[in-house]
């Protein structure tokens, strides 16, 4: 929030991006530089990712201002902290970084599923876009891309709601008591970002295990193979 002397949220610096892809590039690389920032002992980024809107060029003598006045006084000379932008591994790991701030999940979810993940809300019955999906698959966190479940488990219980007869691993899912609705029931949540998946039951296919995964589709996203 600052360049030398000159002090507020002016002198900002920031990344404004025009589409998803750009956002999550921005978002990922600015996840990475802050962990290597803070390993090397300086304070937390304050780098502002945003939607871009107009552009207004600046002043004729502030325009390429260090090439005119070489030892300006705005001269960068950097923190020499450097790291490599996760581009290539991340994505094909399915993985988004995990959002830190409430701020970064509304900007990442739509209000819908803010409401399912992060305040542990309930799609109505029969309403989600995978309750009668059969295409090969997995299915991820709609929060931060973890593999949650294989469609080969998936199966058509009639509660209204995808439903699945295990996690692809128990490392994948935290298991939670829930006390709410007047109920005694067990939470799902991703191990990875904890956000509100659905509910584990044991009415499911005794032939698979007995339990029912009942998962909300917001809380979703599917990879088809």
């Amino acid at each position: 929030m600052r360049q030398g002397g000159d002090v507020g949220t002016q002198y900002r610096s920031g990344i404004y991006y025009i589409d998803d892809e750009q956002w999550r590039t921005a978002d990922a690389a600015s996840h990475a530089y802050n962990e290597a920032l803070q390993r090397a002992g300086f304070p937390k980024i304050a780098t502002e990712i945003a939607l871009a809107g107009s552009f207004y060029y600046a002043e004729e003598q502030h325009q390429q201002y260090l090439h005119k006045v070489p030892n300006g006084y705005c001269g960068l000379a950097g923190t020499g902290v450097s790291c490599s932008i996760p581009t290539s591994s991340e994505a094909e790991d399915g993985l988004l970084p995990v959002a830190e701030t409430d701020k970064e999940w509304h900007r990442r979810l739509t209000p819908e599923q803010y409401a399912v993940l992060r305040q542990a809300g309930t799609e109505r019955p029969f309403t989600g876009e995978y309750v009668d999906t059969d295409d090969d698959g997995m299915y991820r966190c709609a929060g931060c891309g973890n593999p949650l479940f294989d469609n080969e488990t998936k199966y058509h219980s009639g509660c209204g709601w995808p439903s699945f007869t295990d996690a692809v691993s128990p490392n994948a899912v935290d298991l939670l008591e829930d006390r709410s609705q007047g109920m005694v029931r067990t939470e799902v949540r991703c191990a990875r970002c904890n956000s509100h998946l659905g509910h584990v039951f044991d009415d499911g296919l005794r032939d698979r295990g007995g339990q029912r995964w009942c998962i909300n589709s917001l809380s979703l996203d599917f990879d088809r193979r």
